[in-house]
């Protein structure tokens, strides 16, 4: 079964707030226009995903529910997790690997340089780093619980304005 995932990094995030903490960073307002945009391109690729992971940071909480709501996905069906707040590329794909098998195509919001780090380890290509908003496209012939390194496809890494 051909299994397509989308590793997105969260969009553009306020800087220079130095009384927050990284995690309770929001969303530039171009960085809410550009999710947006993001999901409606998204919604043409993949259509609606069967589940959309998220990191528990606030930025990629806000990106998260903007491309689900262009992708018709309850925002509410997000599932929002701790582990994918500045997780490792061991800690993603263990996250990857526990994915329900009955799921087909899902979208994954988090962050530099796990992102990109993720996509180099599966897919044995380089990216060097993912902009914010950016996308990257994999796909497998398998079951989530075989993903390892150099197992997937990479499709496609598309960059803000997502054409």
């Amino acid at each position: 079964m051909t299994r397509q995932l989308f590793l997105i990094r969260h969009a553009e995030a306020e800087m220079g707030n130095f009384e927050l903490k990284d995690i309770d960073r929001t969303l530039t307002p171009d960085g809410e226009v550009v999710a947006s945009k993001v999901g409606n391109k998204l919604s043409e690729l993949l259509g609606r995903p069967d589940a959309v992971l998220c990191s528990s940071a606030i930025r990629t909480r806000q990106t998260a529910v903007l491309i689900a709501e262009q992708l018709n996905f309850n925002p509410e069906r997000i599932i929002f997790k701790d582990e994918l707040y500045e997780a490792s590329t061991r800690i993603l794909l263990h996250e990857i690997n526990k994915l329900e098998e009955s799921w087909k195509k899902v979208v994954i919001v988090a962050h530099n340089p796990g992102i990109p780090y993720l996509a180099e380890y599966i897919s044995g290509d380089i990216l060097v780093g993912v902009s914010p908003a950016g996308v990257v496209e994999l796909s497998y012939e398998g079951d989530w619980a075989e993903i390892s390194e150099k197992t997937m496809d990479l499709i496609q890494y598309q960059t803000p304005p997502i054409a």
